[in-house]
């Protein structure tokens, strides 16, 4: 886990590369997880990291089950009228 040192906020990266994210959800009291279009968990966001340090595996289990799947861009409605 990568920790700012003036902000004490952390963040794991859990999948190596550039992906974009495509939705955050709050997993925990101040613990954020990032997912990609598919609901892959991309890293997880830790406010008070030092608070978390023995914590992140247990976190990336959490978030894979909290996963809400695949991202879907909701269509258009359809012009009425």
């Amino acid at each position: 886990m990568k920790i700012d040192s003036k902000s004490g906020v952390g963040y794991h990266r859990v999948v190596n590369g550039e992906r974009k994210v495509a939705y955050s959800v709050e997993i925990d009291d101040m613990v954020i997880a990032d997912y990609d279009d598919r609901g892959t968990v991309l890293g997880i966001e830790f406010i008070d990291a030092k608070k978390h340090l023995g914590d992140v595996e247990k976190y990336v289990r959490l978030a894979t089950q909290k996963s809400r799947g695949p991202y879907e861009i909701p269509e258009k409605m359809p012009h009425v009228g």
